[in-house]
C-alpha cells in the first residue's frame, strides 16, 4: 500500500466516523419493521420557531442530497428520509465503516442496530 492509499483509507476511517456519529444524533429511529421514532416535521432552519442546535445541513447535503435534514416536532435535526440517508451511508463509506467494525470487533452495521440502547 502506498503513502497515497493509506491516507485515503485514513480519510475514509475519519469521514465514516463522524457520519455515523452523526446518525445516532439524528436518524431519527428507523428500521425495516419500526417505523420512525421521530420523523421529519419541518425545515430545519436555525434560530427559527422552535429548532433546536446549528446543524450546517448545506455540508450534510453537499456529500449527498439523500443526506437532507429536516427537523422534527420537537425542532431536532433528523434526516427527511431516514432510509434512504442509511442507504447512502453504507454506500459512500464502505471501507470506513468495515475499518470501524474491524477495529472494534463489531458486527454489520444495519438499521436495527446502529444505536447503543445500553
Amino acid at each position: 500500500m502506498g503513502f497515497g492509499k493509506g491516507r485515503n483509507v485514513m480519510k475514509q476511517y475519519i469521514v465514516a466516523m463522524q457520519i455515523v456519529i452523526c446518525t445516532l444524533f439524528i436518524f431519527g429511529g428507523c428500521g425495516n419493521d419500526e417505523k420512525i421514532e421521530y420523523p421529519y416535521t419541518q425545515e430545519y432552519e436555525v434560530g427559527q420557531g422552535n429548532i433546536k442546535g446549528n446543524v450546517d445541513i448545506a455540508s450534510f447535503i453537499a456529500i449527498d442530497e439523500s443526506f437532507e435534514i429536516g427537523a422534527n416536532k420537537d425542532g431536532y435535526a433528523v434526516f427527511k428520509s431516514p432510509e434512504n440517508a442509511f442507504e447512502i451511508l453504507l454506500e459512500k463509506y464502505d471501507m470506513g465503516i468495515r475499518l470501524i467494525q474491524d477495529e472494534f470487533h463489531l458486527e454489520t452495521l444495519t438499521q436495527s442496530n446502529y444505536k447503543d440502547d445500553k
